[in-house]
Parts: C-alpha cells; sequence; structure tokens
C-alpha cells in the first residue's frame, strides 16, 4: 500500500497494466514526476475545499447501488512528456473512500481509444474480490516521499 501525504494510495490489477501500456505507447517519459503532481493537485483540493472541483475532475453518475464511495474521471491530465498541457487526451478514473483516506485507481485510457468510463469495472471492485495493487511501479512510495 503506497502512503504519501496521510493518504492511500491503491491500483485496480487493470490499472497498472493499462499505466504501462498507455504509457510506453504514448512515449511518456515523465510519468512518474506527473503521477506526483496529480496526487500533490488531489490532495491540495481535499486540504483547501474538502472535496474535489469540477475542474479537476467530474463524478460518474449511473453506478449500482451498492457502490458506497464515489468515482471521479479526471479529463485533464498533464504529461509534460508529450507537451499538450492537461489537453493530453488521457482519461483516469478513480475511486476516494473519505473515511479511510484512500485514493483507488480503476481504469486509465486515451480518449481517442474510448469515450467513457468502464462502470462496470467501478460496480465490480464492490461485488467480487477484485486484485488491488499496492504499487504502480516498483518503489513508487520511496520516488513520492523523496521529495518532501
Amino acid at each position: 500500500m503506497t502512503e504519501y501525504k496521510g493518504y492511500t494510495f491503491e491500483y485496480h490489477h487493470k490499472f497498472k497494466k493499462e499505466f504501462q501500456k498507455t504509457f510506453t505507447r504514448h512515449q511518456c517519459p515523465t510519468i512518474k514526476s506527473d503521477f506526483k503532481l496529480l496526487y500533490d493537485i488531489l490532495i491540495q483540493h481535499l486540504l483547501e475545499s474538502n472535496k474535489f472541483e469540477s475542474h479537476v475532475c467530474m463524478r460518474i453518475a449511473g453506478l449500482e447501488n451498492y457502490v458506497n464511495v464515489p468515482a471521479f474521471i479526471i479529463k485533464k491530465f498533464r504529461c509534460e512528456g508529450i507537451n499538450k498541457g492537461v489537453n493530453s487526451g488521457f482519461r483516469i478514473t478513480f475511486l476516494f473512500d473519505k473515511e479511510e483516506s484512500k485514493f483507488i485507481f480503476v481504469e486509465i485510457f486515451h480518449k481517442n481509444k474510448k469515450k467513457i468510463p468502464d462502470k462496470n469495472r467501478i460496480n465490480e471492485l464492490f461485488v467480487k474480490e477484485i486484485e488491488i495493487s499496492d504499487e504502480l511501479y516498483e518503489h513508487e512510495e520511496a520516488y513520492l516521499n523523496s521529495y518532501k
């Protein structure tokens, strides 16, 4: 389990595969620092306003009733290595459990390959025992905490 600034970050096992595949294909060498910045931005919004602003991420509607934590999609993700700013086209879905201060990243995709997030994947997290990974890449927690 990756802990950073009092929050826990976990990853759906398919997210880890998509992460490697997406950023290898799009040649984003800055992905570790880009994701660290994403974590910092999400945490900053929680600390300042106790919620995620709509310009940062949008809540995903239409999930089953048994999904007991909110799901969000990030549509403006900056990948510095491809020089398109926040218009990189990447989409990231995640859940946030406020009580446990835990983020669970569920899906990452490019808008040209797919238009909407996989709501079934989110729903399945609450029905089945789905493998959740502790770290996104090797030594992630050490990397994140090295810049305190």
